[in-house]
């Protein structure tokens, strides 16, 4: 994410998306310690209740006891309930109360074989007992049976151990689940967060980037940029706006340099049309007055054709004048409504004969497109296309004059598929007195965009090499319909 807004955004939401799962993740440590790893407050005192019991009265006095049954024999011990020969598994002795019949002899043996030690379970009762090698008769084996409150309160501290060491080991695997958690959590948040901050970042500074852009590319000349929609809202209107201002810069931009341009050429046109005249009339003068003083002569014979060739040149001189003296007094134009489709047809009428040798077409609505424009000068303009058009193409090659509408402008083209210009030529197209014909006076499209400006319009020339051009005069939807 390249966009420093979206990092921020980026930052904002993870602030947002951790820090509840931090908090969650800290309650939960809290409640386990507290409350699930905390052991009941009178567990050590039942421990040791049991601890002492057993060590200081049960193992003690159980083996004294043992003691005094083997040296004195015959005598029955205090503390013990039955004793047992391990040599021949019998029972040595026991109390009237101890059913012989089910007493588990084998159970204790086996017990005995692995400690010297230890506890037998009996239905609900448990017998502990311990073992002893006697002087004579062999190991012995004696103990107590413990009634049925013992067994549960042995049982109950077992199981209070057991819940002790369970609660700590599910303490342990609960902070190790809630590690889990965290780290889940924390992963899908900043995944959400990447995404969220990715697409609003998208959604508001990306076109506000390319905006700036944009804008950089217009204040280095670039008046044909353009910033696509990808915004919402007020972006999306803020972009809008500011492609329809790079329009509008673009044709600002283009009319005044139209205007510069002709007002610079309409000042050499003038000066140009007046340093040529003068030498003109004297010229024509000399050539008339030596026409009438050889006339006659034999020497009028050798001299007739230069001097008419002199003559000619000097009169396309004086139309050239002429036409470079329009340009320079080209007088403001007079607005009317016109319908823009029937003066196109009218201009084409007059151009039937003259472009009889081409592929002349017509693209233009039926329906009425009413315009105010000076009509002379739209015709002039509209000539000098055409002109330029068939000069440029071959018999037989297809010239087009359309006309396209909307409500707020209205285009008109002529194509032809000719010679067409390379991009170095369509750049100095527009300067008067520029030309690619022989016999072109340069002035055709100079004359056709000045007449343009006048009318508040532009003139846009493609064209490409071997392909042909088209001029399209571009003008603003000034109907008397308001």
């Amino acid at each position: 994410m390249n966009s420093p807004f979206g990092k921020k955004l980026l930052r904002l939401f993870l602030l947002f998306a951790l820090v509840p799962a931090v908090i969650i993740t800290a309650a939960g440590y809290y409640l386990a310690s507290e409350e699930t790893v905390t052991p009941r407050a009178d567990a050590p005192a039942r421990l040791e209740e049991l601890r002492t019991y057993y060590n200081d009265y049960l193992g003690t006095r159980i083996d004294s006891s043992l003691s005094e049954f083997l040296t004195a024999s015959g005598r029955s011990p205090e503390m013990l309930d039955f004793v047992l020969n391990v040599g021949d598994s019998t029972i040595a002795w026991c109390r009237p109360a101890v059913d012989t019949a089910t007493f588990p002899v084998a159970r204790i043996l086996r017990t005995a074989d692995s400690k010297a030690q230890g506890f037998v379970e009996w239905g609900e009762q448990y017998i502990q007992f311990r073992l002893r090698e006697g002087p004579a008769s062999g190991p012995v084996i004696g103990g107590i049976i413990h009634e049925a409150d013992y067994a549960r309160l042995l049982a109950a501290v077992q199981a209070e151990r057991a819940s002790i060491t369970s609660q700590r080991t599910l303490a342990a695997n609960y902070l190790y689940f809630l590690a889990i958690v965290f780290v889940a959590i924390a992963a899908i948040t900043a995944a959400l967060a990447w995404y969220f901050s990715s697409r609003f970042a998208r959604n508001l500074a990306s076109p506000l980037t390319e905006l700036s852009a944009a804008s950089q590319r217009i204040a280095d000349g670039d008046f044909d940029t353009r910033v696509g929609a990808g915004g919402v809202g007020e972006v999306n209107t803020l972009i809008e706006n500011f492609n329809r201002m790079a329009g509008q810069l673009r044709l600002t931009t283009s009319r005044l340099t139209q205007t510069e341009r002709v007002a610079a050429w309409r000042s050499v046109a003038r000066r140009f049309a007046h340093e040529l005249r003068n030498p003109l009339q004297p010229i024509l003068v000399a050539l008339y007055r030596v026409d009438k003083l050889l006339k006659g002569t034999g020497e009028y014979d050798r001299v007739q054709g230069p001097l008419a060739a002199a003559s000619e040149e000097l009169r396309h001189l004086e139309n050239l004048a002429e036409r470079f003296s329009q340009l320079a007094k080209l007088p403001p134009p007079s607005l009317e409504p016109t319908d823009l489709g029937e003066l196109l047809n009218s201009v084409a009428g007059l151009y039937g004969e003259q472009l009889s040798d081409f592929d002349f077409r017509l693209e233009i609505p039926a329906s009425p497109c009413p315009v105010e424009i000076d009509a002379t000068y739209f015709r002039e303009a509209i000539h000098n296309l055409l002109k330029n058009a068939a000069e440029a193409s071959s018999r037989g090659g297809t010239i087009v004059l359309s006309l396209a509408a909307s409500d707020t402008r209205v285009a008109v083209e002529v194509q032809d598929f000719g010679c067409g210009m390379s991009p170095e030529e369509v750049s100095s197209a527009r300067m008067p007195y520029f030309t690619t014909k022989e016999k072109g006076s340069g002035l055709g499209l100079a004359m056709v965009e000045k007449i343009a400006g006048e009318l508040g319009g532009t003139m846009i020339i493609e064209s490409r090499k071997g392909e042909g051009t088209t001029v399209r005069i571009d003008l603003p939807r000034r109907d008397n319909h308001g």
